[in-house]
């Protein structure tokens, strides 16, 4: 197994870049942050309590090897020989994210006061641009977790026609970020204003969007690209519920984080009153 400290510092991490985004809209206490360090460190920790576990000590093990505890800050993928073999490489890097996560909620912070925004003076374009490639970020994690748990990497990386983890790996998050910028055109362009900056109704956005990209992508595109391009079979259509998931859990991601930094720059872009709905 990884180092119990690289499990610490990566749940730890990915809660506090979840947080910057909300510190950056709402008013957040400082102490709630405090205590996202050691709530996500134990998240990452969770499958490995069959260590201390008084009972059922070899069911709780034989859980901590499912793909599915990569539901807890990659924890499946932090014990694969791949890095459980540089532990030391693994730990260092595990700090270097910590420190990076800290730094943003940091200038998350910095910047969250109003005039601080106002001050920006962002246009509409850059606002959406700002906001489609940190929700694309936030997403792309999202919809990585969710192949991490069917372990399909070796399959994504096919579809280029290569194999292997690392090439899965990188086509996921190489396509997370291109869908990502073709969500962000389409909020701009069509989901009206005032549903832009709204969490709620931008996820739902979002989840539908990702329905649609599942149909079109998965359903018909997938099975063509792998008969014309990558001369294998695949029937259409091609009807895969796992990634259906994925897609809707990337769609909601992307909408809620959407929302919700854009709102926040949003305040020095042009609303009147100089509120944003939260719903």
């Amino acid at each position: 197994m990884a180092f119990a400290i690289t499990h610490f510092l990566v749940g730890a991490s990915l809660l506090l870049l979840t947080a910057a985004p909300f510190v950056l809209r709402y008013d957040f206490d400082q102490t709630i942050i405090m205590w996202i360090v050691p709530l996500g460190g134990i998240w990452g920790l969770i499958p490995d309590f069959h260590h201390i576990a008084p009972v059922f000590g070899a069911e709780l093990f034989a859980i901590h090897n499912s793909p599915w505890m990569s539901l807890f800050a990659f924890h499946y993928v932090l014990d694969t020989p791949a890095v459980r073999d540089r532990q030391n490489v693994s730990v260092v890097l595990a700090i270097a994210l910590f420190l990076f996560a800290l730094s943003i909620v940091s200038l998350a912070y910095r910047i969250r006061d109003r005039q601080t925004i106002a001050r920006m003076g962002l246009g509409q374009v850059a606002i959406t641009g700002v906001s489609g490639a940190i929700a694309a970020g936030f997403a792309t994690i999202a919809l990585t977790a969710v192949v991490s748990t069917q372990w399909a990497f070796d399959s994504v990386a096919g579809l280029v026609g290569g194999d292997g983890v690392v090439i899965g790996v990188l086509v996921v998050l190489a396509g997370g970020f291109v869908v990502g910028l073709g969500y962000a055109v389409g909020f701009l362009l069509v989901v009206p204003r005032q549903y832009q900056t709204a969490p709620l109704f931008a996820g739902a956005i979002g989840a539908g969007l990702g329905v649609i990209a599942w149909l079109g992508g998965v359903v018909v595109f997938v099975p063509l690209w792998v008969q014309l391009v990558i001369q294998g079979e695949l029937a259409i259509p091609f009807v895969h519920w796992a990634s259906l998931g994925g897609l809707v859990l990337y769609g909601l991601v992307f909408g809620v984080m959407y929302a919700i930094v854009s709102g926040a720059f949003a305040l020095g872009a042009g609303d009147a009153d100089g509120t944003i709905s939260a719903v």
